[in-house]
């Protein structure tokens, strides 16, 4: 992989609790997208994701990074936006992708394979890069 280097929350909020980071979608319609996300690496990081934040400023995210592959399980609990969860495999490759979340839903929505990755964009966000599954993140 390419590494490039309750109140509502913003960006400058994300920014002391997160790491950010470039990264990189080859998508299926042959076009390269470039986002920066915070990264979820802890379990702390990983259980507050992005609840309370009301908006997500232009081709930016959060990369939840786990330790080995399982099958990953989210929710939208307290998340004020709605969002693309983009599940993805130790190899980079998206393995599945869930549209346009529920806003405040206690909905489990789980990947469907062992994955390594979770990245959630703001919704609609992978329709409009044309993200498919087998598509390519790099980071």
């Amino acid at each position: 992989m390419l590494l490039y280097s309750c109140l509502s929350l913003g960006s400058d909020e994300l920014d002391s609790a997160f790491k950010r980071r470039s990264i990189m979608i080859s998508s299926s319609n042959q076009s390269c997208n470039h986002f920066v996300v915070w990264l979820a690496e802890t379990r702390n990081q990983q259980t507050r994701g992005l609840m309370y934040v009301k908006s997500l400023p232009k081709n930016t995210g959060m990369l939840f990074i786990y330790p080995n592959s399982n099958i990953r399980a989210m929710w939208m609990k307290n998340t004020f936006i709605s969002l693309d969860m983009i599940f993805i495999d130790e190899n980079g490759i998206v393995s599945s992708i869930e549209k346009n979340t529920e806003p405040q839903s206690l909905k489990t929505i789980r990947s469907e394979k062992p994955i390594k990755y979770v990245l959630e964009l703001a919704g609609g966000k992978t329709d409009q890069i044309k993200l498919i599954e087998g598509d390519h993140i790099y980071w």
